[in-house]
């Protein structure tokens, strides 16, 4: 205590783990007071960036008959650190069995995020339902899980479901045209061109605003799906804004009018090269 008083983090990490290390330290102690030695070292350990040890320090610890879900939780905090998150996963799962019902919320928080860094989009998704029911509804979620929600969707191919997480977000942070951009990526893998059509034209009216990737791409993904959904001029009034203002328009206007009347027509085989 005395050199956690004085800020001296590396004598109060040695301390910790000279009583750890001590013969019959639980017994003498008590384990109560041992407990709380060892979850101090871990946090101190992490505190510092020392992964390992805190990784060190708490395993042997938390594999006791009785779960301390504390000390769980730090494990597992060290594993997501760490970048191994199944391990993380599987500890904090641990922690959730063991842990009073206050402290439920913040380890499925945890537990989301890791199955997500784990590749386990599914157990992801399963948690942030699970939270979203006791929230009283996603809205009421973290702004980050939300995000991470649609995108575990998007990654297991649901992607009505992403799409739906989108325009949530969209609705509820509407000066963030990037939702409305991934929300229209979704609807184009799930083949709903027209609504897609609609959420790319929503995102280029703030390109602006759009993370480089997509403001370069919004505008040919726009055309791509106005052209599926058979909308308008099916795209091809962007592609002639992009042209260059030096360069002659009439011949590739030409064009682009008769794609249109033979994609309007249904017989898209009449474009021929040589035509064009």
């Amino acid at each position: 205590n005395a050199a956690l008083e004085s800020s001296n983090e590396s004598a109060a990490r040695l301390h910790y783990n000279s009583l750890l290390a001590a013969p019959n330290a639980a017994t003498v102690l008590g384990t109560n007071a041992w407990r709380e030695i060892g979850r101090n070292a871990v946090a101190l350990a992490l505190k510092t960036n020392d992964v390992a040890d805190a990784i060190g320090i708490a395993k042997p610890l938390a594999s006791g008959p009785t779960g301390d879900s504390r000390l769980l939780v730090l494990l597992g905090q060290a594993y997501a650190q760490n970048n191994q998150f199944p391990q993380a996963v599987a500890t904090w799962k641990q922690a959730l069995d063991a842990a009073p019902t206050a402290d439920a919320t913040d380890i499925r928080e945890r537990l989301a995020r890791a199955s997500f860094g784990a590749g386990d989009f599914k157990g992801a998704r399963e948690q942030f339902q699970v939270l979203a029911a006791a929230a009283g509804g996603e809205n009421a979620l973290k702004r980050d899980l939300r995000e991470l929600w649609a995108r575990a969707s998007f990654n297991v191919n649901d992607y009505t479901n992403a799409a739906a997480r989108y325009q949530s977000l969209s609705d509820s942070f509407s000066d963030s045209p990037a939702y409305a951009y991934e929300g229209a990526a979704a609807l184009e893998r799930a083949g709903q061109w027209a609504d897609a059509a609609r959420r790319y034209a929503v995102a280029a009216k703030a390109g602006d605003k759009l993370p480089p990737a997509y403001a370069s791409a919004v505008e040919g993904n726009l055309a791509r799906a106005r052209m599926e959904a058979g909308i308008g001029d099916r795209g091809a009034s962007i592609w002639i804004a992009r042209l260059a203002p030096t360069a002659s328009n009439t011949v590739f206007e030409a064009a682009v009018a008769m794609m249109s009347r033979c994609i309007a027509a249904g017989k898209p085989d009449a474009i021929k090269p040589a035509a064009l």
